[in-house]
């Protein structure tokens, strides 16, 4: 019996290790001849419309989602050098972001969540920033707003290796260059006992999505503001690195990224709906960071635009990647 169950598992061994060879040398073709980020591929706009690139003071980039007609949800981190609402640009439809650029909207307004606490810890200061655009965008093939997830994490294996897409302007590892839209699977975690050797709190974790370091893409300055999107939703905003416990390295010195020494976090939206849906829904008072506008009241539409439909396909398809594990699940029993 113990002969044959070895037989059994020395074929199932055999047999995993050739799907996975087939399949991680697809995503090997994929890549070669291409410009890697840290670490995903060039994508085209069309795999990801609702991407959107935000050009500051003609100089700082970062990235954002289109959550409707007139909406940009980003970090309020990618704009601390604005001066006057001026200095913003929201490029849409493109996978390359120029200055010189002409496919760019200007803001009317920005609105940022209040904040939270007395803690001056980067990591507990959650900053999201509403770019309302001064005009609605066109729907197309390359524009298309994106919803944000409504439902609360998922629970059971999906908990700690949930398979989402994430995309950015940022830096590429190989050419170094910031402001080509790129993008790959990702496996992300969520609760407490995710994030690794990050040293993050109980309550942080709750805030908190992190990405698996084991195989994963990272992101770099630039990708800041940028989209984790799961199951064809909005689920996260490109936050913060985080050094680990036995990292001595202080402060993180963000253009040293893709460290091992470091996991990359994203803010979870779905602690935020709240907030979103009252300034998306309502009428509401509040200053921008244009100091030289007064107060304006602006009528925001529905928040939840409807489903574009899209998901991403960077690398290993959903059905490829639940294969192997399944596959490695039974060789472990």
């Amino acid at each position: 019996m113990f002969e044959r169950r070895s037989v059994q598992n020395y074929y199932l061994r055999s047999f995993s290790i050739l799907i996975s060879f087939f399949l991680l040398r697809k995503q090997v073709i994929c890549d070669e001849g291409e410009a890697r980020t840290f670490y995903g591929r060039n994508i085209s706009i069309k795999e990801a419309p609702f991407v959107a690139g935000i050009l500051v003071s003609r100089q700082e980039i970062c990235t954002g989602t289109l959550v409707s007609e007139n909406i940009v949800l980003t970090s309020k981190n990618c704009l601390k050098s604005v001066k006057t609402i001026k200095d913003i640009k929201v490029f849409l439809g493109t996978d390359v972001i120029k200055d010189d650029g002409k496919n760019y909207y200007t803001a009317s307004a920005v609105y940022t969540n209040p904040k939270e606490g007395v803690s001056n810890d980067p990591l507990d200061l959650i900053n999201l920033a509403l770019i309302k655009l001064n005009k609605h965008v066109e729907i197309s093939a390359t524009i298309s707003p994106i919803r944000i997830e409504t439902k609360p994490w998922p629970s059971g294996i999906e908990e700690y290796s949930r398979l989402c897409s994430a995309m950015g302007l940022g830096k590429h590892s190989k050419t170094g260059s910031v402001g080509r839209l790129h993008g790959s699977q990702v496996v992300m975690e969520f609760g407490p006992k995710a994030c690794g050797c990050a040293k993050l709190g109980r309550l942080q974790k709750t805030k908190l999505i992190c990405m698996n370091n084991r195989g994963n893409d990272r992101f770099c300055y630039g990708d800041t503001g940028g989209p984790l999107i799961c199951d064809d939703t909005l689920v996260g905003l490109a936050h913060n690195t985080v050094k680990c416990e036995n990292y001595t390295k202080n402060p993180v010195d963000l253009s040293e990224c893709g460290l091992d020494s470091t996991v990359d976090t994203y803010v979870y939206l779905y602690n935020y709906l709240k907030w979103l849906n009252f300034v998306m829904k309502t009428k509401v008072m509040a200053r921008t960071v244009d100091n030289e506008m007064n107060i304006n009241e602006i009528s925001f539409r529905e928040l939840h635009a409807p489903s574009t439909g899209y998901l991403c396909e960077f690398g290993l398809s959903g059905s490829q990647l639940f294969l192997i594990i399944i596959v490695h699940v039974l060789l472990m029993c």
